[in-house]
């Protein structure tokens, strides 16, 4: 299958997506969708409604889903400003998914929500060595310029609705497309994201597609050291 798709909640679209999920949804949709690659993270929404002991019981179901073939990223972790627990309980557990990232040699997808200036000090600081893919990038030019400062490992995935003047910025390597919870078929957003570059859709989609088999490894590649 070539994927597209880099992050979907609908696991219908596995046959040309990433299915992201949490990871008490892992067991279940693994075995609904045997064939489908899947992201794997806990949220940061999810940190308002749990307790201490049931955020680090799911950290720690997610390590051990996290060395599963048919898991290739980590996430989506991250900083949201709007909904979730404090800053401090939300960075911790995103310090721990960063470590699994690492850890097991997979990319980590992020959600960022008005905290791309703590995120960028984190990654700068834990200097890590997975790509982190930013997904649902809605964010201007000036944006994108400062991710790309931050770290050359860095991508950024547009979906639905995103700023065309940050799309064309983004270099063709290091673009990705998603639907995440979009009812338009990946095709579709595709081609709007085309329009914004002034590109053909038919040459996007091989950029999207080489984008992603580069980062994308079944089975991880352990950072050295």
């Amino acid at each position: 299958m070539t994927l597209l798709d880099c992050h979907t909640h609908n696991p219908e679209r596995w046959r040309d997506a990433i299915v992201s999920c949490r990871p008490g949804e892992f067991a279940r949709l693994s075995a609904d969708y045997p064939d489908a690659v899947f992201s794997v993270g806990v949220h940061p929404w999810d940190t308002a409604s749990c307790d201490a002991a049931a955020i680090e019981r799911s950290l720690q179901l997610l390590q051990t889903i996290a060395t599963d073939p048919r898991v290739v990223a980590i996430g989506e972790a991250g900083l949201d400003g709007l909904r979730g627990a404090s800053d401090d309980v939300q960075e911790t557990v995103l310090r721990r998914q960063i470590e699994l990232s690492e850890t097991v040699g997979k990319p980590l997808v992020i959600h960022c929500v008005r905290r791309y200036d703590r995120m960028l000090h984190l990654q700068r600081e834990m200097r890590p060595q997975q790509p982190w893919i930013w997904h649902g990038f809605r964010g201007k030019p000036e944006l994108v310029r400062q991710i790309f400062s931050a770290s050359p490992r860095n991508y950024i995935s547009l979906g639905e609705r995103f700023n065309p003047l940050a799309a064309a910025a983004i270099p063709s390597d290091r673009l990705l497309s998603e639907t995440d919870e979009s009812p338009l078929p990946i095709t579709q957003i595709i081609t709007s994201i085309a329009s914004a570059r002034q590109q053909p859709a038919t040459l996007l989609v091989s950029h999207l597609a080489a984008n992603l088999h580069v980062i994308i490894k079944p089975g991880g590649n352990p950072a050295e050291g």
